[in-house]
């Protein structure tokens, strides 16, 4: 017995000094660890996954192919953005096989109801939710250069409320901290102005919510806030354009940077 007790005292000054080391280490890294995360880019934790998925093709979608034909031949849902085209449907119904090589912890739509069509047999299919994200709502794309005003002080909220069908009710849930669609201006350097806020804000509750983990996120809205919220995750504005019923999806790396992984359904070569 004491010849143990000689042992460890002999050997506490050891223990203390790699003690003493491992909590120095930790003090710096911890921290460190907690700005990254809140800044949005971390080597501690990264892998973060962005899926998106555009919309079926709707009746708005084909109104440029219809314009030189008479509107007496023109099909119920030319034009219609609340109808998909037969294109469309067939979109729709190739989702969940789209979808089945790939696990969401999070899903999130557009209110509109091509988005919500687009994602519904995915939904019923798996028995989950997905929630409602005002900002992933389609808005016409303007870029006028600097200087441009400051978003409209109402933007996020004097929309009228989001509202989901009875019918739909199980499926889509709202987010708890708003519940009103978003209307951006329709005057170039105010809609310029508002979409960038529109663009910033969904990149902040993303980053919030998700930054810094390695979770599987699907966002499903349209083309053109798909494209822009693309392009500013990867600081890249010489992109494809999302095609309808296509997945988009980059990933987070150590450094916090995004990489392109997926663009129109194709994998796309991992660069070093």
């Amino acid at each position: 017995m004491a010849s143990d007790e000689k042992k460890l005292k002999e050997r506490l000054p050891t223990m203390m000094f790699f003690t003493f080391q491992r909590n120095r280490i930790l003090a710096k890294i911890v921290p460190l660890c907690v700005v990254i995360f809140l800044t949005g880019a971390s080597p501690c934790l990264a892998g973060l996954k962005i899926y998106f998925l555009r919309h079926a093709e709707g009746g708005h979608n084909v109104l440029s192919q219809w314009k030189d034909k008479p509107k007496g031949q023109w099909p119920a849902y030319v034009g219609n953005e609340n109808m998909l085209t037969p294109k469309g449907e067939k979109q729709v119904s190739a989702v969940p096989g789209k979808l089945a090589p790939y696990h969401f912890d999070f899903i999130a739509c557009s209110p509109t109801w091509r988005t919500r069509k687009t994602i519904l047999s995915y939904l019923q299919e798996h028995g989950i939710k997905a929630e409602i994200w005002p900002e992933l709502e389609e808005y016409a794309y303007f870029h006028e250069p600097d200087p441009t005003p400051a978003p409209n002080a109402g933007l996020f909220s004097n929309g009228p409320e989001v509202a989901i069908p009875e019918t739909e009710a199980a499926l889509f849930t709202l987010r708890d901290d708003d519940h009103r669609r978003i209307a951006p201006s329709k005057e170039k350097k105010q809609a310029t102005a508002d979409i960038n806020a529109i663009r910033e804000r969904t990149i902040q509750i993303i980053r919030d919510r998700f930054g810094g983990t390695e979770q599987s996120i699907l966002l499903v809205g349209h083309g053109t806030n798909g494209g822009t919220l693309l392009k500013s995750l990867l600081h890249n504005q010489k992109l494809p354009y999302p095609a309808n019923a296509s997945i988009w999806m980059i990933e987070q790396q150590k450094d916090g940077s995004f990489q392109l992984m997926i663009m129109n359904d194709e994998a796309v070569p991992k660069t070093p």
